[in-house]
Formats: C-alpha cells, sequence, structure tokens
C-alpha cells in the first residue's frame, strides 16, 4: 500500500503510528533520501528506510516518541562498526509522530446528529455516524460525516475503536437504546459521553450505570442532559451546545 493512503486509513482507525523519513544521506548508505517507514506503537512497519541495525534503532526510538508523546526528533548515524557497517556512510533520519484525529461518534441519525456533523466539521473532527436505518443513516442526510456505519447499535461498538481520543454523543430515536449504548461504551477510555435527554431521563440512566457497577471515575464520563445550558431548542440550537460542551471538555482536559 502506498503509504500516504496508509496514513489515511491510520485516521479511519485511529491506531497510533510516527513517520520516518530518511533526511540526509553522505557516501554509502542503505536508505536513500526521502525513504520512508511507518512505524506502529506495537512496532509493527510499513515501508523501509535500508534495513539493518540503524532501522531497528528507529523502530525503538519511534516506538518511544509515540507511547510517550513526544515531538518529532532528527537522528543521525555514522554507519561504522558499531551499526554492523562497513560502509562509513552517514544517515539522518527524522521521526515524526502522526497526530490521531479527535473523533466524534454520534449514535442516532437523526436532526440533532445532522445539524452537529455541519458544527464539528467546520472544527476539523473526524465525525462518524452510527444507526441501524439506512433510510436516515445516508450520504444524502449526513453529506459531511467522515463515515456512516449502519449496523446494530451494540454490534457496532467494537468496531469502533474508541479511546482517549474519542468523543461519543448518543442521540437515538429510543430511550432505551440510549442507555444500552451508553452502558457499553462506559467501558472504553472515552473522554466524553453526552446522552440527550431530561433531568429526569439523566438521573435515570446515573441510576442505572450505578446499579451496573461503575465506579465514580467512570461516570464523570457522562454528560446528561447534553450540552451547555444555552435554553437550546431547535436541532441546531442543541447541536451549537453540544459542539460548544466537546470544545470545553477538549480543551480543558488537553
Amino acid at each position: 500500500m502506498d503509504i500516504f493512503k496508509e496514513i489515511e486509513e491510520l485516521k479511519k482507525s485511529n491506531r497510533k503510528a510516527a513517520l520516518a523519513i530518511v533526511i540526509k544521506t553522505r557516501g554509502s548508505t542503505p536508505g536513500k533520501i526521502s525513504s520512508k517507514m511507518l512505524v506502529y506503537s506495537d512496532g509493527k512497519i510499513s515501508g523501509t528506510i535500508g534495513g539493518g541495525r540503524v532501522e531497528r534503532d528507529i523502530i525503538v526510538k519511534a516506538q518511544k516518541i509515540i507511547n510517550d508523546a513526544g515531538e518529532p526528533q532528527v537522528f543521525e548515524y555514522t554507519l561504522d562498526e558499531s551499526y554492523n557497517y562497513m560502509c562509513g556512510g552517514f544517515m539522518a533520519i527524522y521521526v515524526e509522530p502522526l497526530k490521531t484525529m479527535k473523533r466524534v461518534i454520534i449514535f442516532g441519525a437523526g436532526h440533532v446528529g445532522r445539524a452537529l456533523t455541519k458544527l464539528l466539521k467546520l472544527m476539523e473532527y473526524y465525525v462518524i455516524i452510527v444507526d441501524d436505518r439506512e433510510e436516515f443513516g445516508n450520504r444524502e442526510n449526513f453529506p459531511d460525516a467522515d463515515e456512516i456505519i449502519i449496523d446494530e447499535f451494540l454490534k457496532s461498538i467494537d468496531k469502533l475503536n474508541l479511546d482517549e481520543n474519542s468523543f461519543v454523543v448518543v442521540v437515538t430515536r429510543d430511550h432505551e437504546w440510549d442507555l444500552e449504548i451508553t452502558k457499553e461504551v462506559i467501558k472504553y477510555p472515552v473522554k466524553y459521553i453526552g446522552v440527550i435527554g431530561s433531568k429526569k431521563k439523566a438521573e435515570h440512566i446515573l441510576y442505572e450505570l450505578k446499579n451496573s457497577g461503575n465506579c465514580q471515575e467512570d461516570l464523570q464520563k457522562i454528560y446528561s442532559p447534553i450540552g451547555i445550558p444555552i435554553k437550546s431548542i431547535t436541532p441546531a440550537e442543541i447541536g451549537i451546545s453540544i459542539a460548544a460542551q466537546i470544545i470545553d471538555i477538549n480543551n480543558r482536559l488537553n
């Protein structure tokens, strides 16, 4: 696969990786200028910067940068006996961690989800719509969504790679679905779970989640009633209140 296409795929899967590029060479070297390699957090690679001990060393350094949320770095190598080379060349390799996108997963392809998607795309969030009805979850209704998943709500959750860069919005057509979805996604390390509904519904959901054995730390991820209090009425106004809440939480937790 082309490495830049693979980077695009990374955005969808939300996997952590770093890009290594040979930026300077002198003399005889196994990797040439602009040779590229993707390094994943588990040490798997795609592409090559020439192989050998230098490449193995870069894989280790790239993993450390990924896992420690480090800054881009340049590593220089003189290719002598210490790296099992006899050519005496020189390589400089730039390693940059690839930013994972902030993702918002919206359960429910209704009016609120549609309004919220338009707003979030203005702020460059990666938006995924999940619904079990193709007549609602489609490109005509959601032209701005990055992905549209048509599946049973609970079956879709394991496929979403929910992590610390994920925000979840639960706005389905059914209160029971909202509760069941929330019970599942709270198990993942997401930053935010916003659930639409009245104060009475919010109290019921929190009661059910406590009785299901969820700890206080997990319960703090629940925001219900969803959105900041701006007396919102229309779907667009509710979308604005939710988007503002997501921005606030993202900026406070980063």
